[in-house]
């Protein structure tokens, strides 16, 4: 147990425990907002591909192919292809993010990649649909992923000493 004689000036226990409160808040809202919730997608997809049809174009929905992309969308007058990406968000803000395949597939086919945005897809006056032609074009900023946690044997042997005591 602490004890005043032994730590002087608690502030920084007083700003860790500040900081973990915002931490634990923004993850609380993440968890609560975060894109990939099924109703938010299924508006989305509803949305572009109401979109697309309104623009006589053919569409096929790939989403569950797993091909960086979720429709194609075909002018059948002009010849123009397009493969969309969609994502959506609840609100008119948020993050967007692609998957590294996303990400390749935006890069290796920038004539006709597209990316299009749903927001709103949540609220009463409907979703609205952003669309952003060759989306590799901007800066990404890649999201590293916690793979494993490191320990020095010698600390698992003084832990493994100090439990046998007990």
């Amino acid at each position: 147990m602490l004890s005043p004689d032994r730590v002087p000036d608690l502030t920084p226990l007083a700003i860790a425990a500040a900081d973990y409160d915002v931490v634990r808040r923004a993850i609380a809202f993440i968890s609560e907002h975060w894109r990939d919730q099924p109703e938010t997608e299924a508006i989305a997809m509803r949305a572009v591909m109401e979109y697309e049809r309104s623009q006589q174009h053919q569409v096929e929905d790939v989403h569950e192919k797993n091909l960086g992309y979720d429709i194609t969308s075909l002018d059948t007058a002009s010849g123009e292809l397009r493969l969309i990406e969609i994502k959506g968000l609840a609100g008119e803000t948020g993050i967007v993010a692609l998957t590294p395949n996303e990400k390749r597939v935006a890069e290796d086919r920038r004539d006709c990649y597209w990316l299009y945005v749903v927001t709103r897809c949540k609220q009463p006056d409907g979703p609205r649909v952003m669309l952003i032609g060759d989306p590799a074009r901007l800066a990404w900023h890649e999201v590293k992923k916690v793979e494993h946690y490191q320990l020095p044997v010698s600390a698992l042997t003084s832990a493994a000493s100090e439990g046998a005591q007990e």
